[in-house]
């Protein structure tokens, strides 16, 4: 007898695609193609596919990590970063932002844990 089974997951490990969008945007808003390093970016998922010092929860559902310090990123930081709300560490540290501020969106950001931007020439200030 023959026995066929099929499974269908939806959604199992893969980032939601607020979250892919707003690393996309994140990616093109700031010269990506010009980074230092690039890696995988753009290419599927980000929990899924390995992007450049993108983490994930250990489930693959959400991203936690950005660490991207002095890898010569420049431009300017969109709103739609306050769509990474689950992150908790975010490096942006030894960048070029050339005195572009950090979005009001960036609140959003009620997990984070830990918030590098040193020598990264922002301006003005993070709200509370």
């Amino acid at each position: 007898i023959g026995l066929s089974v099929i499974f269908i997951v939806f959604g199992l490990g893969s980032s939601t695609p607020a979250e892919t969008s707003a690393l996309l945007e994140f990616y093109y808003s700031t010269n990506g193609p010009q980074w230092a390093n690039n890696i995988g970016w753009g290419q599927g998922d980000p929990c899924i596919d390995v992007w450049y010092n993108i983490n994930c929860s250990q489930d693959n559902q959400t991203i936690i990590t950005m660490l991207l310090p002095q890898n010569n990123i420049t431009g300017t930081i969109l709103d739609s970063l306050g769509n990474l709300n689950k992150l908790q560490y975010l490096d942006l540290s030894r960048n070029h932002f050339n005195l572009s501020t950090i979005p009001d969106t960036i609140v959003n950001l009620t997990n984070l844990n830990f918030l590098y931007l040193a020598q990264s020439n922002f301006n003005g200030t993070i709200l509370e």
